[in-house]
């Protein structure tokens, strides 16, 4: 089976993988589908579906309504979604309550040492981001991902399947993502439904435009302000993906190959069954943050909306960076704490606490 990465640039590229479609050569089915998802979405509502007597084909009226994110607003900047014209793609999910809990430091690695099982339980319990690629995979509009990194160990180098609705109007702003059956979990069982919106451009200046793309992340370092000694909160050869899409927005996502599992298959969010010892020893494997970006000649700023580290939401990551065309490569590294900042105080940004630095290779396009 082929495998294809690349750029959010259009064109009719084919999936990552062969469809066995018997539709799968056919132009406009692709351009009436697979066209309509790619692109960023922005998450704008969840609903979850339950049957607390758990039959295998419940009525309707046996269902009760639930809220996998939390009873959070439509719209609320929750969640983002990328599909690249190549294959790739990238989740991010945050429950309401994820900041409900911040952490004993902004060091990944000092955060984990220095915080209860409970608070780390919670983090780990309250967002689902995962990266990988996607495909089409059934003529009734159906979407496989396989994942590839993940904050949830378990789904690591699975296949997800869900349905994609409201894609076949003319008018393709709106996609929603439903599990196809009902899953089991104890004595209930569940399928949860996820609505999605297309984002709209951030207004964000971007005069770099080689940034736009998808990037592998070989490297992720952080040194608390005032030491030398770095940290790798993923080791040395952690595994990662960076979106950034021509409209101004990103997503990152690192994990460790080695994150232990935990003793459930189903994240559940806050409902998942798992011990705080397991939530700890997984959520040490990942690490995730999406938002807005800007560009300059010399610098981006990384507008942080959430982040598997809740020390880090709503904060801003301004890096200088260098840039190796020949090899793709690019090294990011936040500004000196002393530096003048682009927008916000001092304690704003990420690097009045910490230094980070994130090596990345772009994929061919």
């Amino acid at each position: 089976m082929a495998e294809r990465r690349g750029s959010f640039s259009d064109g009719t590229a084919k999936s990552v993988f062969e469809d066995r479609s018997p539709l799968a050569d056919i132009p406009a089915f692709r351009k009436d589908f697979r066209g309509k998802i790619l692109g960023t979405w922005k998450l704008f509502s969840a609903v979850g579906k339950e049957n607390p007597v758990a039959f295998c084909d419940p009525p309707e009226a046996l269902l009760r309504t639930t809220f996998p994110l939390g009873a959070q607003k439509r719209g609320n900047n929750r969640g983002i979604a990328f599909f690249s014209d190549k294959g790739d793609c990238a989740v991010f999910c945050f429950h309401e309550s994820h900041e409900d809990v911040k952490l004993g430091s902004e060091d990944p690695t000092a955060a984990v040492e220095n915080s209860s099982l409970d608070e780390v339980a919670h983090c780990f319990k309250t967002q689902l981001c995962f990266a990988g690629t996607w495909k089409v995979a059934k003529l009734d509009q159906e979407m496989a991902i396989r994942v590839a990194q993940t904050t949830f160990p378990n789904y690591r180098d699975e296949s997800i399947t869900r349905h994609v609705k409201h894609l076949r109007s003319t008018e393709s702003t709106k996609m929603e993502l439903a599990t196809p059956v009902m899953r089991t979990s104890g004595l209930a069982s569940e399928y949860q439904s996820f609505q999605w919106i297309k984002a709209p451009p951030s207004s964000q200046e971007l005069v770099t435009p080689w940034i736009v793309g998808v990037w592998d992340i070989s490297s992720f370092e952080v040194t608390k302000n005032g030491s030398t000694d770095k940290s790798f909160p993923l080791g040395k050869y952690p595994t990662g993906v960076a979106f950034y899409d021509p409209g101004g927005y990103y997503g990152i996502i690192i994990s460790d190959s080695a994150a232990p599992v935990v003793s459930t298959s189903n994240f559940l969010f806050l409902n998942t069954l798992a011990s705080t010892k397991e939530c700890k020893a997984s959520y040490q494997g990942s690490f995730a943050l999406y938002g807005t970006y800007s560009t300059n000649s010399t610098t981006f700023v990384h507008r942080i909306w959430h982040c598997t580290l809740p020390n880090w939401s709503h904060m801003i990551m301004e890096t200088e960076h260098t840039f190796d065309r020949i090899n793709r490569e690019c090294l990011i590294t936040t500004v000196a704490e002393s530096a003048p900042k682009s927008e916000g105080s001092h304690v704003d940004h990420i690097s009045s606490s910490v230094k980070v630095v994130l090596k990345m290779k772009k994929r061919a396009s």
